[in-house]
């Protein structure tokens, strides 16, 4: 059994120090490796495609997919490089191609498109890692104005990453690895503004930001080789761009910014900041930001590979509306009107549209199957001469008998403090 001399060729653009890189099932190409994958490389007359040429044995199925990534080259030969895939192709079944030939050239055409279908998913962390800051309306406004002038304006506001530039000794990172070019590993921020309807994702920026809406989410995906070594910096300018705030401002509209230092959060993990606004001219505190953060970083000692993919998609299907317990949760005089898990729960979840109930079953003490959430229920016993009190004895439902819960008039602990069931109650006794 021979060998075919295969050429790979795939068509796409790419970010400054960005590459392609191909891996599959044989040795050759990495063992579906991204660490060992072969890198492709462009050519001369035409930046946007993409070739490498590998030798492999005849006869044998192999499949393949592209990914874009950048990627640091050790110090030591030895070792693997690291490599930061930020897409990949990810089709449930990848592409695949068997060699007859002595020379081959597989034209994949365009980057992620393949049958006609285009698939194409984020990477993985490596040796990087990810912050992510939120600003959103909670029960507050994310942004507090103290000043008066402002207080019933609206904010748009616009990230910017800072780096620290840091001097170190003199023969100190010998042993790390280094890049091949420095613009290789730069940092890269993901904007996604997130709604009741819609979610929309931005890898830019307008020139003054994105407007802070009541009933939107925006959120910064950040990722970065050195996460304790940013300067985040958030810059704020009133709805109204059209009157300058500040006069002779190169950005109208511009009120003030907060800065972010990522190593006072990196060892957090997770949490929410509190940053004072700062006026851009005077430096006085105008008022404060609160974000949420996250930081994400890669498992240590998992290793990633690109074989699978088939986890990440679902077939297309019409949502389903599935009635909780029946027509909703009934357990205070605010939720479901309706008697939670009772066939008039059930009848009044289908007349709403529910394609499915879901409701709860416990076995009776004589082995009888209920419809029933809680494991057990409470007993009210009434005092004889003072109808505004009494007093629950909680029974496990697998301990009273089919007959026996049949006798029961249920109303959850929570409602007895409603007027409604305290007067069910009392027609129940009369």
């Amino acid at each position: 059994m021979g060998t075919s001399r295969v050429t790979f060729k795939i068509k796409g653009t790419t970010l400054p120090g960005e590459v392609f890189a191909v891996c599959g099932n044989s040795t050759a190409l990495g063992i579906w490796s991204c660490q060992k994958a072969v890198f492709l490389i462009p050519k001369a007359d035409d930046e946007i495609t993409w070739t490498a040429t590998v030798n492999l044995p005849r006869a044998i199925l192999f499949k393949y997919r592209y990914f874009k990534c950048y990627y640091i080259e050790p110090k030591n030969p030895a070792d693997l490089r690291q490599v930061l895939v930020n897409k990949w192709e990810t089709h449930p079944h990848p592409r695949s191609f068997n060699p007859s030939e002595e020379e081959c050239i597989l034209d994949d055409g365009n980057f992620g498109i393949h049958n006609d279908i285009e698939k194409l998913d984020s990477g993985w962390l490596t040796c990087q890692s990810e912050i992510r800051l939120r600003l959103h309306y909670s029960e507050k406004p994310p942004v507090s104005i103290s000043k008066k002038k402002f207080k019933k304006s609206r904010f748009r506001v616009k990230l910017t990453l800072e780096g620290f530039e840091e001097e170190g000794e003199e023969g100190e990172d010998d042993d790390k690895p280094v890049t091949t070019l420095a613009e290789k590993i730069a940092n890269t921020l993901e904007i996604a503004l997130i709604s009741n309807n819609g979610y929309r994702s931005r890898h830019s920026q307008p020139e003054c930001g994105y407007a802070l809406e009541p009933g939107q989410w925006t959120e910064y995906s950040i990722q970065t080789m050195e996460p304790d070594n940013l300067e985040l910096i958030f810059d704020f300018f009133e709805e109204e761009l059209g009157v300058a705030v500040v006069q002779g401002d190169t950005l109208p509209g511009h009120v003030g910014s907060a800065c972010l230092l990522s190593s006072t959060i990196v060892e957090k993990s997770s949490g929410l900041i509190t940053l004072p606004i700062m006026s851009r001219n005077s430096r006085k505190t105008l008022g404060k930001v609160k974000v949420d953060y996250i930081v994400i970083k890669p498992i240590e000692g998992f290793i990633c590979d690109m074989s699978p993919s088939l986890s990440k998609y679902w077939k297309p299907r019409v949502p389903l509306d599935v009635g909780h317990r029946g027509g909703g949760s009934s357990t205070s005089a605010t939720l479901a009107k309706v008697r939670e898990n009772t066939i008039a729960s059930f009848k009044n979840a289908a007349s709403h549209g529910a394609a499915f109930v879901e409701f709860d079953v416990h076995l009776s003490k004589d082995h009888v199957p209920i419809v029933y959430h809680d494991l057990t229920c409470c007993i009210s016993m009434k005092k004889k001469m003072d109808k505004e009190s009494s007093e629950l004895f909680e029974i496990p439902v697998k301990e009273l008998t089919f007959e026996q819960l049949q006798l029961l008039k249920l109303a959850h602990v929570a409602a007895l403090k409603v007027n409604d069931d305290k007067e069910n109650l009392d027609d129940e006794n009369d």
